[in-house]
């Protein structure tokens, strides 16, 4: 991946702080869901569910999640690994972000650091442009 196409698709993360997730169930069928999202300049994504929902059964189950942020100028589509993490970690790692003062003491809030695997930009215009990486 180019450095300007990550940079690119870092904005784009960065000035999204909702996105969809999309996991799979047991019986291999999609599940999607609006959660809040934090990003880093290694296009690494953060977000807290609690632990009685079906994103977080899907996600013990099989790592594999998408996500999907953006609006009528741009949009990332981005597809990684999943992997629980303990809400330190996640500070260490993204820094104090929205959400986690809300919900750092809460015990049934779980955190999850996704790492790209695949990306695609979509910048609409006059035609489109649209830009994709395999990060694996």
């Amino acid at each position: 991946m180019s450095d300007e196409l990550k940079k690119e698709v870092y904005e784009v993360l960065s000035q999204h702080p909702i996105g969809v997730v999309a996991t799979v169930n047991e019986r291999e069928e999609p599940e999607s869901a609006i959660v809040g999202i934090t990003s880093n300049a290694n296009l690494e994504l953060l977000f807290g569910t609690s632990h009685k929902t079906r994103k977080f059964a899907n996600l013990q189950r099989k790592s594999k999640i998408a996500v999907t942020v953006g609006d009528f100028k741009s949009e990332v589509q981005y597809e990684g690994d999943a992997k629980q993490v303990e809400i330190a970690d996640a500070i260490k790692v993204f820094g104090s972000t929205p959400g986690i003062e809300r919900y750092k003491s809460d015990p049934d809030q779980t955190w999850w650091h996704i790492t790209p695997n695949w990306v695609r930009l979509t910048v609409h215009g006059q035609p489109d442009r649209v830009e994709e990486a395999r990060l694996t």
